[in-house]
């Protein structure tokens, strides 16, 4: 039996972890259901979309630190009060399953905030970010903008 050389084992570790990358950069056929809206209530759905990923880099940067406070605070300002700032022009625009999907995520922050102030758990807190990241995943990849 031979064994790997540091080199080969390397190579074998990088391969294992880019394959995912390598999968999704291969040309494939686009079937994400478009969301038609007009350009203002796609700016504001965009917006939502980048201000949830800064809390997210936020909370993983206070979660790193162990500020739990900080935590709470990131992840309550894009919580379900943030879902209902929504106008009523952008959210009557968009489909019931985009609706459903991003009030979950909302909800997850809102579980998030309360966790973090009440457990003070740093473990728990990174485990319910990489959930509510999978969501955000699932959902990008179910719908695309025009």
């Amino acid at each position: 039996m031979k064994i790997l050389n540091r080199n080969s084992l390397l190579f074998v570790v990088i391969s294992l972890f880019a394959s995912p990358i390598t999968m999704a950069s291969k040309p494939h056929t686009d079937v994400r259901a478009l969301i038609q809206i007009d350009s203002q209530a796609k700016e504001h759905v965009l917006l939502e979309m980048r201000q949830l990923l800064e809390a997210t880099q936020l909370i993983l940067d206070s979660a790193l630190k162990n500020d739990m406070k900080a935590v709470s605070q990131y992840a309550s300002n894009v919580g379900l009060k943030a879902m209902k700032a929504t106008p009523t022009n952008v959210a009557s625009q968009l489909p019931k399953e985009f609706k459903i999907m991003g009030r979950s995520v909302h909800e997850a922050m809102d579980s998030i905030a309360r966790d973090a102030n009440d457990l003070g758990d740093r473990e728990h807190t990174l485990t319910q970010l990489n959930e509510t990241l999978q969501s955000c995943v699932a959902c990008h990849n179910v719908f695309k903008f025009q």
